[in-house]
């Protein structure tokens, strides 16, 4: 039941702002982290989250910090579980993704 009102209340967040919801998240992820920093699923989720922010922004060096933390947390979780290869992919996609996300928002890869 609770997890319903939570679904419900980010849903609603969701349609007003979506990028309401990635904040929340990462705000929400990070006092996880705080409890239990060692949790590697955790620290994806966290990473995915960043991902996401970054790519739903237009603004590029808001977009490349949450890439870099991204992959801050792709990397510590790759150190928690070696053996978990999802975490590589997730590295290799994120370390493009500032080109894909200035694309989208109609950016010139060449100016930086």
């Amino acid at each position: 039941m609770l997890h319903e009102n939570q679904r419900k209340i980010c849903e609603a967040a969701y349609t007003i702002n979506p990028l309401d919801v990635d904040v929340h998240a990462i705000s929400k992820l990070e006092q996880a982290l705080k409890i239990d920093p060692s949790k590697h699923d955790t620290l994806m989720c966290s990473g995915d989250v960043h991902t996401s922010y970054g790519f739903s922004t237009p603004e590029k060096e808001i977009a490349r910090n949450s890439f870099d933390k991204a992959i801050e947390c792709y990397k510590i979780a790759k150190g928690k579980d070696p053996n978990y290869e999802v975490f590589l992919k997730s590295l290799r996609v994120v370390s493009e993704a500032h080109l894909f996300q200035m694309q989208f928002h109609g950016h010139e890869i060449g100016s930086r």
